[in-house]
């Protein structure tokens, strides 16, 4: 009967612990063991798997990399990545599994319509994540300490783009440009931002379209950009949407100069959009595949042996890079606690200076007040003879 008594005693302080603390907190006051597991939520099935795939598949590509290398600090890296198909709620439930059942120590996101949620949630547990690909303004325009990001805003992407139109419109002699902005989901919030930056930069915002990722056709969207006259169109959306406003451009014969931002720096363009070619520059926080000279591109092609990876890539692999030299610098072991693990990633972090990460982006600083690890952005030139993106301007300031 006494022995009935305790067995209840401790089944009851034990939810009694679960229901303060929750799954997630328990768990993290168990050791890390090895070997050390990081996350992955990644869209490879949903709207912006063109793009998400590399994406996947270059952080997946690095960690296999350092385990061949022997690790980090002798220790192998686990990344357990989850398809999330762009649905919130199966990103809610991966981020769930992720923290709750495998106890990972760190996240690399992907997408700026759930990272904001999951953000919320990290700063609880001290997760620490990665934005080498979803930089929304809601993600990481405003300090959040557990978010690291390897470049600014979409938004401060685009305000490189204007300078560097302002500095053509110049050339051309158009004193005041006239710009249209054709916009997908990621980029509703960076609106506003553009509109600002035009009115100081003395450029006309004429015209504002949003285009879905999912749309087959923007054939009234295009064709009032077309009739308000703009010379420039800046495109914040990923590869579909572009290639359909292409299309269409095509069609009634208009050939603006247009913008594009990272999620259009994919080289499948140049076969999705062969028929219907058009004038882009886009901004890239990391280096391109063929750029050779570059360290980290020559490591990265030996390593797989491939010399056609896309700039997604690129950024994926960059990702896990940044988490790896939180682990390094943290000087995580797997005798940690798992919290304590999460914490020391964060604190190695913000020990980072002027990395030059195998000169695939701008040298990358974090502190304790600024999670921003570059400021500039590299621009390239759509050359479709090539079929590649060559750089016209590295490193490449936006206006303050």
């Amino acid at each position: 009967m006494k022995r009935k008594n305790v067995m209840r005693t401790v089944v009851c302080f034990a939810f009694f612990t679960l229901a303060i603390c929750g799954p997630g907190e328990t768990l993290a006051g168990s050791a890390v063991g090895e070997p050390l597991k990081v996350g992955g939520i990644f869209d490879m099935t949903g709207p912006t798997s063109p793009i998400g795939v590399p994406f996947a598949n270059g952080a997946a590509e690095y960690f296999s990399y350092v385990n061949k290398q022997g690790g980090i600090n002798g220790q192998k890296i686990e990344l357990i990545s989850i398809d999330y198909a762009y649905d919130i709620q199966k990103s809610a439930s991966a981020y769930s599994r992720l923290t709750d059942k495998e106890n990972i120590l760190g996240l690399l996101g992907w997408g700026s319509v759930d990272m904001p949620l999951i953000m919320k949630k990290a700063v609880q547990i001290n997760l620490p994540i990665i934005a080498a690909a979803s930089r929304g303004d809601a993600v990481v325009g405003k300090f959040n300490p557990c978010v690291f990001s390897i470049a600014g805003t979409y938004s401060q992407e685009l305000i490189t783009g204007l300078s560097w139109l302002k500095m053509d419109s110049k050339k051309r002699g158009i004193s005041r440009p006239k710009l249209g902005l054709l916009y997908s989901e990621p980029g509703r919030e960076s609106v506003k931002a553009v509109a600002r930056a035009c009115e100081k930069l003395g450029i006309d915002l004429v015209s504002k379209e949003f285009v879905s990722e999912r749309s087959i056709g923007a054939a009234s969207h295009i064709a009032r950009v077309k009739r308000a006259g703009c010379e420039y169109i800046w495109t914040l959306m990923t590869l579909r949407p572009l290639n359909v406003i292409f299309k269409e451009a095509q069609k009634i014969d208009y050939d603006p100069q247009f913008f594009g931002t990272f999620f259009c720096a994919n080289e499948a363009l140049f076969k999705m959009a062969a028929k219907h070619p058009h004038k882009l520059i886009i901004a890239s926080p990391v280096a391109f595949i063929n750029q050779p000279n570059v360290p980290g591109i020559k490591k990265i092609r030996e390593f797989t042996g491939k010399s056609d990876l896309l700039s997604q890539f690129i950024a994926g692999w960059v990702g896990s890079m940044v988490l790896a030299k939180g682990i390094e610098k943290g000087g995580v072991n797997s005798g940690m606690s798992v919290s304590e693990a999460r914490k020391a990633i964060i604190d190695g972090l913000e020990k980072l200076r002027n990395d030059n990460m195998d000169g695939l982006t701008a040298p990358m600083t974090f502190t304790k007040t600024d999670h921003i690890g570059t400021k500039g952005f590299r621009l390239y030139r759509a050359d479709w003879k090539l079929g590649e993106f060559i750089e016209v301007q590295g490193d490449f300031r936006p206006v303050k």
